[in-house]
């Protein structure tokens, strides 16, 4: 902790954090507001639904950030880290092989029914 208040880069991007969390839940009443006074209009509706969902992404992330920062904060991190990666990409990459299998398998299907064209 005492690193922490020594520290103004630390400090700063504390700040900046703070900041851009508030901004993110002012922009959520924005939008929250703005699909309240859509009032039947399609395109404002879709507009505003589009800013919650961006809104919720930039949160969700800012918190993975965060969390990732207080890992990698953990002496033993770094030494757990490399096991952490092969897993993940194992698991990446059996999440995406099958997506393109079913990718595939769709488009095949597709193809067939629709004649070749």
């Amino acid at each position: 902790m005492e690193n922490f208040q020594n520290n103004l880069w630390l400090q700063l991007l504390s700040f900046f954090k703070a900041v851009s969390f508030f901004a993110a839940i002012v922009a959520l009443v924005v939008a929250g507001y703005r699909v309240m006074s859509a009032m039947g209009h399609e395109d404002k509706l879709t507009a505003a639904k589009t800013g919650i969902v961006n809104v919720l992404i930039a949160l969700v992330l800012m918190k993975v950030i965060d969390f990732i920062y207080l890992l990698a904060q953990d002496p033993q991190f770094f030494t757990e880290a490399s096991g952490w990666i092969i897993k993940i990409s194992k698991i990446l990459g059996y999440v995406i092989g099958v997506g393109i299998f079913g990718s595939v398998i769709v488009a095949g299907y597709q193809f067939i029914t629709d004649g070749g064209s």
